[in-house]
């Protein structure tokens, strides 16, 4: 834009366009992760009947379960590298067709064997994508925004358990028909909506704010100025990959979400079980009951981004969620006797989990752009999503030690707290970095942590 005095994220072209953006990608980026999400998860309650079939263990199962990430993990980086040059649209697309392909695939697994090497080419074909999306909304919305727009992704993981649960354990139920097992059906019906939604996201997505013909062209214009002047602010003007792995910020949250993902998936991947566990209940009930815990992640998502928009800051968004997560997974076990009750702890403890997420990523993309900002979110999430593999394993590992599903909450309570600490102790670092004169607000979202 001409004015050299470029209107702010509050000036109502800023909320009018921000708004245009959040309608177009938002929606159809929350039914994508959603989709994901169901993908990578429903073996959870596929294991409910699946495991007998193929005679896994616990400790099969766990490791199975966690081995999509390392095949995940090795090729994040190189994914999110190859994104930032070829463009979201094309290559998110790949990633959807492939993954939904090898989901519908597993129904032929026939031994722990098979089950471990569709696992494996699961997570291969999936790497990139959380953290594509992640690069793609850095460059439609502006540091202030993306919480809110980070939140409204994220959410889309959640509400996938809230329908993906009650949905596998309805598939469960055709168990005989066409010859096939219940668990079978699981997999190939939710395979078939990620090869839909690729095919989708090729033709509706849009790669940069500059090729938005969709906005009106004063909003584009603003839009493209305003985060040109943002990259040109940041507080690293670097775009290398050399850049983005010199940055303390880089590793100090790839530790945080390490130690999320490993509680989240920890818990996750064998809630069902947990759940039958302490309740007694039958298949179908239990992928029903399975769904509360994340309705009531939805809501924190939703709550604490909102929260951590308006108030500018990211630190205590994240700490204090995972804290919370934490004590309620500590006291799970406690309460087990009384289902309800222990419902309610792993309902608040799933809130604290999903909404410490969000904030996080407004950290490292305040400070770093361009293919900086591509390496760096794929860095992170490649390291978070070894606790993915790290966390179904040693919950593996501990329940077919004790025979007891909840003794491994513990463990994930003890992974969150650190991650809490973590963050708290990177607010104190920040504070007192902070430049003389600048605002608290504003330090929050832009000042590096020292190492």
């Amino acid at each position: 834009m001409s004015n050299p005095q470029l209107p702010g994220v509050d000036s109502a072209i800023g909320k009018a366009t921000l708004a245009h953006v959040t309608r177009r990608l938002l929606p159809f980026l929350l039914i994508c992760y959603a989709i994901a999400f169901i993908d990578r998860t429903n073996i959870s309650v596929a294991s409910l009947t699946m495991n007998k079939d193929l005679g896994l263990s616990d400790v099969a199962f766990g490791l199975g379960a966690g081995i999509f990430f390392l095949g995940y993990t090795i090729f994040e980086v190189p994914s999110n590298i190859l994104l930032a040059r070829i463009g979201a649209r094309i290559w998110i697309a790949r990633i959807m067709l492939t993954w939904g392909v090898i989901t519908s695939l597993m129904m032929f697994s026939t031994d722990a064997t098979s089950f471990f090497i569709f696992r494996l080419l699961l997570g291969i074909a999936e790497a990139g994508f959380y953290p594509g999306v992640i690069y793609f909304l850095s460059t439609w919305f502006p540091t202030q925004s993306r919480g809110k727009a980070f939140s409204l992704f994220q959410i889309g993981g959640p509400i996938a358990l809230v329908v993906g649960s009650p949905l596998a354990g309805s598939l469960l139920q055709l168990n005989g028909v066409a010859g096939l097992a219940g668990w079978q059906w699981v997999f190939l019906i939710t395979g078939i909506p990620a090869v839909i939604a690729g095919v989708i996201f090729f033709l509706y997505m849009t790669d940069r704010p500059s090729q938005a013909r969709w906005l009106p062209a004063e909003q584009r214009e603003w839009l493209v100025a305003t985060m040109e002047k943002e990259s040109l602010d940041s507080g690293e003007h670097g775009h290398s990959f050399k850049t983005a792995m010199k940055h303390p910020i880089v590793w100090l949250v790839s530790a945080i979400n390490f130690l999320i993902i490993l509680s989240l998936y920890g818990v996750s991947l064998w809630l069902p079980r947990i759940i039958k566990n302490f309740t007694g209940a039958g298949d179908l009930l239990t992928s029903f009951l399975s769904a509360i815990p994340y309705v009531a992640a939805v809501v924190a998502v939703l709550l604490v981004a909102r929260s951590s928009d308006r108030r500018r800051e990211r630190h205590l968004h994240v700490g204090v969620p995972a804290l919370i997560g934490a004590v309620a997974l500590a006291l799970t076990g406690a309460v087990a006797q009384q289902p309800w009750l222990a419902l309610v702890a792993l309902s608040l403890a799933s809130a604290g989990i999903y909404a410490a997420i969000p904030p996080m990523w407004g950290l490292p993309t305040a400070v770093l752009g361009g293919s900086a900002a591509a390496a760096a979110i794929g860095t992170i999430s490649a390291i978070g999503n070894v606790g993915g593999f790290v966390g179904p394993y040693i919950a593996g590992l501990i329940n077919g030690a004790t025979g007891q599903p909840l003794a491994s909450l513990i463990a994930m309570a003890i992974s969150l707290a650190l991650a809490g600490v973590l963050v708290l102790v990177m607010r104190t670092h920040s504070a007192s970095s902070k430049p003389a004169g600048s605002s608290a607000a504003n330090a929050e979202l832009t000042q590096t942590p020292k190492a």
